[in-house]
């Protein structure tokens, strides 16, 4: 992977932003889960995304201390905790335009949806695919049984 290229936004950011601001507003915790066994990988996202995003748009993000413990928007002054966070996959999905969900292994070899930030879905909701293993996610919707 080009990690130099990991994520990129564009001058449509300050509108991807707002709009995911009022899909929480109208529909917070179906757009955002994190299953109890994926908790350390969306901590994981947000440090990632954060140590990212301040070195490749500084005009943009910026760290809040020296200890790295919280990230800035510069353009509209929010601040969200990095450090213990209590909902990171909500800020990391905030920070960038796209949506986040992350796999993860399970015993038998599968990779299952265990935690995901979908704030603009397309056509599929978080909710109907979550617990999912990939290979079922883009062809089957809800009531297929959940591996947690």
């Amino acid at each position: 992977m080009r990690w130099e290229d990991w994520i990129e936004l564009d001058n449509h950011w300050p509108s991807y932003h707002r709009q995911k601001h009022e899909r929480i507003v109208e529909r917070g915790d179906r757009l955002v889960m994190v299953h109890e066994n994926a908790k350390d990988a969306a901590q994981e996202t947000l440090e990632l995304l954060s140590k990212y995003l301040t070195k490749r748009y500084p005009s943009l993000f910026r760290y809040t201390s020296e200890r790295q413990d919280a990230i800035e928007i510069h353009t509209t002054g929010e601040v969200y905790p990095i450090a213990n966070s209590d909902d990171p996959l909500k800020y990391a999905a905030l920070l960038i335009q796209d949506d986040l969900a992350i796999m993860i292994e399970g015993t038998d070899g599968l990779y299952y949806l265990q935690a995901g930030a979908i704030l603009l879905p397309g056509f599929w909701r978080l909710e109907d695919k979550f617990g999912m293993p990939l290979d079922k996610i883009h062809t089957s919707g809800d009531g297929f049984p959940s591996h947690l």
